[in-house]
């Protein structure tokens, strides 16, 4: 991350013909040079800190997670990879950099704009399933509140509701939801929310608003 946010830092004040740039406050401006940037960028990344079983554990690999900056510096990196990629496919005269003119990105979402009909009839139908890769750890990963949380029911069982929209729609194959749906349901039995409330929920979703959400 950090020699990407570099090279961006690198090329924007080179194609400003400038070393410097000004920051507009109310009454006054600060001059930053280019390293000041880079210096602030470095105390962003090596300074983020969670507390977890009375210890101080300090982040030290990837994009500070819940940092105000982060979603723009996760921006930022793809931006610079993404750059980089063309970049070289141009100076090569790879065929695919005219194709890769025709892609969009917001975030880490892609929209390409293809004219062959054939491509775009190929994924018309595909057949979807769900994979989660915590299912591959080995150890256990706690995604939901528990029941006797501090967390209120309802956000809990609003998640419930929400992964279980997810699941009908991402699986094409009934066996693929039913397999998932029974997962997510054993899971949050095991952090002790009622089974009456869990079938509740269930029946909700699959008789009152289905015409809605399916």
């Amino acid at each position: 991350v950090r020699e990407k946010l570099y090279f961006l830092v690198d090329l924007l004040f080179k194609n400003a013909g400038s070393d410097y740039v000004v920051i507009s406050g109310n009454h006054s401006g600060t001059s930053l040079h280019k390293n000041d940037v880079k210096s602030i960028l470095d105390y962003i990344l090596l300074n983020s800190f969670a507390f977890y079983g009375g210890t101080f554990y300090r982040q030290n690999k990837g994009i500070p997670q819940g940092n105000n900056a982060s979603p723009q510096i996760a921006d930022l990196t793809l931006a610079v990879m993404e750059y980089q990629y063309i970049h070289n496919k141009i100076k090569t005269g790879h065929p695919l950099a005219y194709s890769l003119s025709r892609t969009f990105r917001y975030i880490d979402d892609l929209l390409h704009v293809s004219s062959k009909i054939e491509s775009f009839i190929e994924i018309r139908k595909p057949v979807l399933s769900l994979y989660n890769k915590t299912d591959d750890y080995s150890f256990q990963v706690i995604r939901y509140p528990h029941f006797e949380s501090n967390v209120p029911v309802k956000i809990g069982l609003n998640t419930f509701y929400g992964e279980m929209v997810r699941i009908y729609r991402n699986c094409s194959e009934l066996n693929d939801f039913i397999l998932r749906t029974e997962s997510l349901i054993a899971y949050f039995l095991s952090i002790q929310y009622p089974r009456h409330i869990i079938h509740a929920c269930i029946t909700i979703l699959l008789k009152k608003a289905s015409h809605e959400y399916l």
